[in-house]
């Protein structure tokens, strides 16, 4: 049976806002939202799946091991503050495991913050990286500006586009997408041998284009309240991660 590794990746404190990772959406905690998408999937799979939460924060800390049965990966502190690169938590988390004798095929890392995920996003993702020859896939919404055409920058005293192009026509352009950071999906060995996602083979996984939105700041966190009430009304993927919370197995049961 295969092994997926699924990484939850949460720091104390934020300076966009305030301990954000500890936030409630519609009255839930924001971190089960991802655990409530991995126990769907799991539920309906045939990998092995390990959660593990990566964390300095024992307030979130608090909150899944409550809910679930999670390994807890403790954060260093060189990796913890505002510069540290998401990656290197990943692959430190990854690393951690393996040191502790276990194995896995893939490491699938979801944003606490970036609630709006469906079990077919996560299906799609798990699928890509393990039926193609991708180092790592990455989700993404298509992008409602475009560099070569209705993008600019500042040079100097004057604006100029992005990539000087001579389209007429945004449906010309190349598509271009936004990394929404909501899913990662990585190979053991690119973790193991690369600094970067895009070091290696990148691939893609397109989300519905509200996905875009994640929490970073006050705004986005009373857009994201509006937009998850109306979600759940109208769409029965969102509406389903909500309402399997409530069915998550406490620790121990």
């Amino acid at each position: 049976m295969k092994s997926l590794l699924f990484t939850i990746c949460g720091r104390a404190g934020s300076k966009g806002l305030k301990s954000k990772n500890c936030l409630d959406l519609s009255a839930l905690p924001l971190v089960l939202y991802s655990i409530s998408v991995i126990d769907l999937f799991k539920k309906c799979s045939e990998y092995q799946v390990t959660i593990a939460l990566n964390t300095d924060s024992e307030e979130l800390r608090s909150i899944v091991e409550n809910h679930y049965d999670v390994s807890i990966v403790p954060r260093k502190a060189d990796i913890a503050d505002d510069s540290s690169s998401k990656y290197e938590v990943i692959k430190d988390c990854y690393a951690y495991l393996v040191s502790q004798n276990q194995s896995f095929d893939f490491v699938i890392d979801l944003d606490i913050t970036s609630p709006l995920r469906k079990l077919d996003d996560l299906i799609n993702i798990v699928g890509t990286i393990a039926d193609n020859d991708y180092d790592c896939v990455c989700s993404v919404v298509e992008s409602r500006r475009n560099p070569y055409f209705n993008m600019v920058e500042k040079v100097g005293n004057s604006i100029r586009l992005v990539k000087p192009a001579s389209y007429t026509a945004r449906q010309q352009t190349p598509r271009v997408y936004d990394l929404n950071a909501s899913m990662y999906a990585f190979t053991p060995k690119y973790l193991q041998e690369h600094g970067s996602i895009f070091e290696g083979n990148l691939g893609i996984v397109e989300m519905q284009d509200y996905c875009v939105l994640d929490i970073d700041s006050p705004q986005d966190y009373e857009w994201m309240e509006v937009i998850h009430k109306v979600l759940i009304e109208k769409d029965n993927g969102i509406k389903s991660v909500y309402s399997n919370i409530s069915n998550l197995a406490k620790k121990g049961n």
